[in-house]
């Protein structure tokens, strides 16, 4: 199903993943393959990062004292969902239904979207609210 995705953006167009776990990350690696941009959200792993990032940095600075080697610390960066709205041709969505996701798709995320950009569920549709599931900018993998 994502290959249908692919084939409907252009080369060098941006694709933006909400939820990058083991499915988001696999749309990442096939997009680059693509050659597309990505972007990413996932606020439980940019949360994680960040206290790796934090523990990382306490091992190599200890006290306050010496270098920090950052070719070391391995981080992707995440972007806010905003901004993917914002710059994203298509979007990816494949996060886990929960309170928080429930409805996430609404009037608001549509409107702060670009003008003709396609949203891909590849979640429970329940994460779209129910007015939304028939706009035929949203598309239900």
């Amino acid at each position: 199903m994502p290959e249908r995705m692919f084939k409907e953006m252009e080369q060098g167009g941006t694709l933006g993943l909400i939820g990058v776990g083991k499915f988001g990350s696999e749309l990442k690696k096939m997009a680059e393959q693509y050659g597309l941009r990505t972007l990413l959200c996932d606020p439980p792993r940019s949360i994680s990062d960040a206290e790796d990032l934090n523990d990382a940095l306490h091992v190599d600075w200890g006290n306050g004292m010496g270098g920090c080697d950052f070719s070391q610390v391995e981080t992707e960066t995440f972007v806010p969902v905003s901004e993917i709205c914002k710059y994203a041709d298509v979007i990816a969505v494949q996060v886990p239904l929960n309170d928080s996701t429930k409805d996430m798709i609404d009037s608001g995320f549509m409107a702060a979207c670009r003008k003709n950009a396609i949203i891909w569920i590849f979640s429970d549709p329940a994460v779209v609210q129910n007015h939304l599931r028939q706009d035929p900018q949203i598309r239900f993998a």
